[in-house]
């Protein structure tokens, strides 16, 4: 950022506290104290001080700094588990909360949408200038391999290691012929692949902006809401932590438009096909979904579903020369590792445990219970709000147990815990089972203050 505003320095820290202000200036209800929008707000605020811990521990590797008795990544990674510990008993709560009342802003929505652009430059400022994850920038590259049907297969030695899915070559592909037009004529490679990490990480940001705001236009029946997550995911130290990892954001930014698409399986499915794609979360969430759906609604997503993971898998075909060729990438484009219980494979939270592998197995255990329980209660609860919080607790759940690094995917669940906090009551949007023209037929409450037309009855009572 000093390259563009002369005399511009700031941190993780600075970065926190103006945040946090900007935060409570913007979102806390001052006159409700006691309200659950306060108490999600300083959850989600939470965890941020862990990330901090985290980035000060990372230049001393695994030794101690001095004056510490305990190394800081340890207190970050501590503080995380037990941050994400309470976030993930407020979803497993969420639906005991029958009052969901209208709470406006403290600031308006023109104000908001300035607040959310100036947000964005500064972050995307950020992500231009500092150096990128190596992982992204092989991302780029296998998708420029891909545009020019290069095979570059791992040799013998390195097949264990882990390639991108090819949702996330796609993504890589596509920047790579926008940076391409815009250094037009000029052959360093090196060039174009800093413009495309950029651009791959400006598309994942612009597409869970977008997706938050459709999900509140369309679903919530409010943009004043879409804006508010969109900027208040834009002020989020988390953010501005893992601003740089596209490929952290890619498949929240899919999952989102699933909910965004949520009146038409067939797009649902082909988001969730893409999203599993990218990374392997969203495996997890199926079972919810297809049981969500049911009848000639949970055949058109699974259908979709099926359809776009195989068109997924054959754009391997592309850069694979061979059958051997096509099998390396399919199966280097899973991460194997997570299955490993073992201290060799770990990092994060569990590195600093030399027991780990013990804990771990019942923690997953726990975890593939509570989605088969999730699932089974979602059978009895068929709504939107029901499918936003089991959703986002499945994800949530794999940051406990997951080994690389567990604990910092934050944007994995970020985007679709704000729709938990600012989501209004949702229960009459069910599964568009019944459809006259293509179009669902949902009965809208009357005492819904978040819809559409009890925001034009309003209008009108005032004039």
């Amino acid at each position: 950022m000093e390259e563009i505003l002369t005399g511009y320095q700031t941190n993780s820290t600075t970065w926190f506290y103006y945040s946090l202000l900007l935060i409570v200036t913007v979102f806390f209800k001052f006159n409700r104290l006691w309200s659950l929008r306060n108490f999600d707000l300083l959850l989600l605020l939470s965890i941020s001080p862990g990330l901090i811990f985290i980035k000060y521990g990372e230049p001393f590797g695994e030794t101690i700094p001095p004056g510490w008795s305990v190394h800081p990544s340890a207190i970050g990674y501590g503080w995380i588990f037990i941050s994400s510990i309470l976030l993930l008993l407020r979803l497993m709560c969420d639906g005991f909360f029958k009052r969901r009342p209208r709470l406006e802003q403290n600031l308006n929505v023109p104000g908001m949408v300035f607040l959310a652009l100036s947000a964005f430059a500064f972050l995307m400022t950020e992500a231009a200038t500092e150096i990128p994850p190596q992982s992204v920038v092989n991302t780029i590259r296998e998708g420029h391999n891909m545009l020019h049907l290069v095979d570059e297969t791992a040799s013998d030695e390195e097949q264990d290691a882990k390639l991108a899915g090819p949702t996330q070559r796609t993504v890589a592909g596509v920047s790579n012929v926008i940076s391409g037009a815009v250094v037009a004529g000029d052959v360093n490679q090196t060039r174009i692949e800093q413009i495309a990490v950029r651009t791959m990480t400006i598309i994942a940001h612009i597409a869970v902006l977008t997706g938050l705001f459709f999900v509140g236009r369309n679903q919530f029946g409010d943009s004043q809401l879409g804006v508010a997550m969109a900027t208040f995911y834009l002020l989020l130290p988390c953010t501005a932590y893992n601003v740089h990892s596209a490929d952290h954001v890619i498949p929240a930014a899919l999952v989102v438009w699933a909910f965004a698409a949520y009146r038409r399986p067939v797009w649902s499915g082909m988001f969730f096909g893409l999203a599993c794609g990218a990374v392997f979360f969203p495996i997890f969430l199926l079972p919810v979904w297809l049981m969500h759906y049911k009848g000639r609604g949970g055949l058109r997503f699974a259908s979709s579903f099926l359809v776009t993971g195989a068109i997924l898998v054959s754009t391997l075909i592309l850069t694979s020369s061979s059958t051997h060729s096509f099998h390396t990438q399919l199966v280097g484009t899973i991460d194997w590792k997570i299955l490993s219980f073992g201290r060799d494979s770990v990092s994060g939270f569990w590195l600093w445990n030399t027991d780990s592998w013990a804990y771990r197995i019942p923690i997953f255990v726990c975890y593939v219970i509570g989605i088969v329980v999730m699932t089974v209660r979602t059978a009895s609860r068929r709504n939107l709000e029901t499918l936003i919080a089991y959703s986002t607790a499945i994800v949530l759940g794999t940051q406990f147990w997951y080994c690389s690094a567990g604990g910092v995917y934050i944007l994995w669940y970020l985007p679709m815990m704000l729709l938990v906090v600012f989501r209004p009551r949702l229960g009459h949007l069910v599964p568009p089972e019944n459809r006259v023209g293509g179009e669902a037929q949902v009965q809208l409450p009357a005492t819904n203050e978040s819809s559409r037309s009890a925001k034009l009855m309003r209008t009108r009572t005032l004039h």
